[in-house]
Formats: C-alpha cells, structure tokens, sequence
C-alpha cells in the first residue's frame, strides 16, 4: 500500500510517517545512550526530536494557525521593546507590558515561573 504525503501528515503515527520509526531518532538514542554523559543528565533526544517534528507537521498541516502566531509572537515581542526602549528613554508613566500576578507571584503565561522575592 502507497502512503501519499498528504496521509503521512494527517496521520503521524502511521507507518509513512516521518516520525514513526524514523532510523535518524533511533540513531539519536543510540548516539546518546553512547554518551558517558547520557548517565549524567537525564535528556531524552530523540524524544525532543519527535516533539520538534510534530510541531513542524502541525506548522505543515496548519500553515493559517502557525501564520496567526507567529504575527501574534511577533506583535508581542513589538510592545515589549517599545516598552522597554520608553522606559529607558525616561517615561516612567508606562505600565508594563506584562507582569506576574501579585497573589502568587507567578506569569499568567509561564506556570512555574516564579518572582524574586522583593526586598524590603
């Protein structure tokens, strides 16, 4: 049975698949697990090379959605500079662009990111 590019995107898992049973992931590992530091550190390569390849296949199968964020990132990373270029330009009156929440001292985006502790 032939498997054409349009199938292998819409189902990853299937056997034309890039990611299922790709010889370069399994290289990895092995590559790795060859790697005195593979002890060390507890990484997983072929695993974040399966992740990156699923976020291309999305980006491949989704071109509108990964458009739509990149401008959106893009946007963001806008007001942020432009925030920070004022500020050092002297305008103190700008409130910032993002900050974390006071309560639990963590970013309304990043879960886990936490705040110094403020000095008193």
């Amino acid at each position: 049975m032939d498997v054409t590019p349009n199938q292998r995107l819409a189902d990853p898992s299937s056997a034309g698949s890039p990611v299922a049973g790709d010889a370069r992931i399994a290289l990895i590992d092995q590559l790795w697990s060859a790697n005195p530091y593979s002890r060390l550190l507890p990484l997983d390569p072929g695993g974040i090379t399966r992740a990156f390849q699923q976020l291309w296949l999305d980006a491949l199968r989704r071109p509108d959605h990964a458009w739509a964020a990149s401008v959106e990132m893009a946007e963001q990373y806008r007001r942020v500079m432009a925030n920070a270029a004022y500020r050092l330009w002297g305008g103190n009156g700008v409130p910032p662009v993002a900050e974390p929440d006071r309560a639990t001292g963590v970013s309304p985006r990043r879960t886990g990111t936490r705040t110094p502790p403020s000095t008193p």
